[in-house]
């Protein structure tokens, strides 16, 4: 469920990341956007890990989030932040051309 959520997580952020940059938006809100555009592509992946993870176990939703979305909910937002800025520094020096 995971690994099916990685792949989805990645489409979802790649194009919505991919949007933001083309339309120019300033950066403070460029900045919002892409934390709203990770943070919805780790949701993609919870989702779809936790669901198989609740089919797989016979456990229900309480149980779940428990176990799969809880315990990374601090570090998973390091992350967003982390890349948050990771992306805009490296755009900013041209390393990411794409957008």
């Amino acid at each position: 469920g995971f690994v099916v959520g990685y792949l989805v997580c990645a489409l979802v952020v790649g194009i919505l990341v991919e949007k933001i940059y083309k339309a120019g938006i300033s950066s403070a809100r460029r900045i919002v956007l892409v934390i709203i555009s990770l943070a919805a592509g780790l949701f993609c992946c919870y989702a779809l890990g936790m669901v198989w993870f609740m089919h797989l176990t016979g456990s229900g939703l309480v149980e779940g989030l428990m176990g799969c979305v809880v315990p990374f909910l601090i570090g998973d937002g390091l992350k967003i932040a982390l890349a948050t800025v990771l992306i805009d520094r490296l755009r900013g020096f041209g390393i990411i051309t794409r957008f």
